[in-house]
């Protein structure tokens, strides 16, 4: 996992191959190499990384999304406990939310993220556009994965797994309190 998140970095993952860019995928990528080096430190060779990196962000919320088939254009919004909603046209909230870039293409990942966050339940909400993948015997699937205190020793992790059945639709999917 960890040479896989450094070669998106550091962009050696497109080099000489044929392979679409995502780009906005590098800030996610970022995030889960920080957590996997603060996490075994002690068994990484941490000489060619950078500082930013070994000291690493932590979020008091980070939820992501992803899904199992490409092409599949699903959209993360947060709704806070001020009742600001943050997503792709509205990507930064007053107390400090933030939204990945939006991927139309791909499995995904979509992100959100929050350093300070404030005491009150966070909504997420998806809007399934759809995808151009023959799914009679393969339905979209989509993976939710809500993390409390991300990236300090008392992380709390929740997934859910969710069947997207109907295009279009737009729907609170999961609650976050803190």
């Amino acid at each position: 996992a960890f040479d896989l998140f450094n070669q998106i970095l550091t962009g050696e993952i497109y080099k000489n191959k044929h392979r679409r860019v995502f780009k906005g995928i590098e800030n996610i990528a970022k995030n889960e190499i920080g957590h996997l080096i603060k996490k075994y430190k002690n068994e990484l060779n941490l000489n060619e990384i950078s500082k930013e990196l070994i000291n690493g962000d932590g979020y008091d919320v980070r939820v992501l999304v992803d899904w199992n088939h490409n092409d599949t254009d699903i959209d993360l919004h947060i709704i806070d406990p001020n009742l600001e909603e943050c997503f792709y046209s509205h990507n930064k909230t007053v107390i400090g939310g933030s939204i990945s870039k939006d991927m139309t293409q791909g499995f995904g990942p979509e992100e959100f993220t929050l350093k300070n966050a404030i005491k009150g339940d966070y909504y997420v909400k998806i809007k399934y556009f759809g995808d151009r993948y023959q799914k009679v015997e393969n339905p979209t699937f989509m993976k939710v994965t809500m993390f409390k205190n991300y990236g300090f020793k008392n992380e709390s992790k929740e997934i859910k797994i969710i069947r997207l059945t109907k295009r279009d639709d737009k729907e609170v999917i999961a609650k976050l309190s803190l």
